[in-house]
């Protein structure tokens, strides 16, 4: 008799979790091999999942087997106290004498209560791989039904396609994402190319522009009216005061000298 423990239990539905398998929405663009491939994969989870069944099953009927020898030793231990033993006896009601043939059977008790125990973890595991097993069994009708539309499309025109398969790495349903819709021959590919070449032509042309000239400002902008240096006007009004002389005359010049 073999009891069921806790890293054994563990360690079941660790591999009871990897014993999934992805259908691919359209199974007649990766080939015949990927197919055939996944009902290979599918009938050997399936193996598996029955040789785990298997196993728990023969420790499921040691375990009850082992229970009910126990609790039937453990009654006639019990019935043989309750007539024979001077101490269960000397008890002064039924109660009494109960309570104190389970104290004198307490290791036999435990006994029984973790076969108990054991039979219930079984059980629970179990129903847990029988869960599994009808999974994959689905999974199987399902690849039957994928293969009689590839063998309905074939029979439409189709033909079996030679696209690489999206990597399995991560399986949706561990993640909680949908896998990647399989990629489009011609439409996707054409658009992904004539945006490379436009990008391309404009950075192109932008290369061949010349750099814009520098601008300057009008004097009118650099200088506002009304803020022009006191300065500039005094020299203007020398320059035409010397304009208006004549130097071959002495007085004029003269007269000009002290009106500076």
């Amino acid at each position: 008799m073999e009891i069921l423990t806790d890293n054994e239990i563990s360690a079941v539905y660790e591999e009871l979790a990897t014993l999934q398998i992805e259908l691919d929405d359209d199974p007649l663009l990766y080939g015949p091999k990927r197919l055939n491939g996944k009902i290979a994969k599918t009938r050997a989870m399936l193996t598996r999942c029955e040789q785990i069944f298997l196993e728990l099953s023969r420790r499921l009927h040691g375990c009850q087997r082992e229970h009910r020898k126990q609790t039937a030793l453990l009654e006639m231990q019990k019935q043989d106290l309750l007539a024979n033993d001077p101490e269960v006896r000397a008890g002064r009601n039924i109660a009494d004498r109960d309570a104190i043939a389970a104290i004198k059977l307490r290791s036999q008790i435990e006994k029984v209560q973790g076969l108990e125990t054991a039979t219930t973890d079984l059980e629970t595991v179990l129903a847990v791989v029988k869960v599994k097993r009808a999974d994959i069994k689905d999974i199987q009708n399902r690849l039957k039904d994928q293969i009689k539309v590839c063998q309905d499309e074939i029979g439409l025109g189709a033909r079996w396609g030679s696209s690489k398969p999206p990597s399995e790495s991560t399986p949706a349903l561990a993640t909680g994402q949908l896998g990647a819709t399989p990629p489009k021959f011609g439409s996707d590919d054409d658009v992904y190319i004539k945006i490379d070449a436009e990008l391309a032509a404009i950075e192109a042309a932008a290369e061949k522009q010349p750099a814009p000239a520098a601008v300057i400002a009008p004097p009118e902008v650099l200088f506002p009216a009304g803020q022009v240096l006191a300065s500039t006007a005094t020299q203007s009004d020398a320059d035409e005061a010397l304009d208006g002389l004549d130097l071959d005359d002495p007085d004029d010049l003269l007269s000009g000298l002290i009106l500076e």
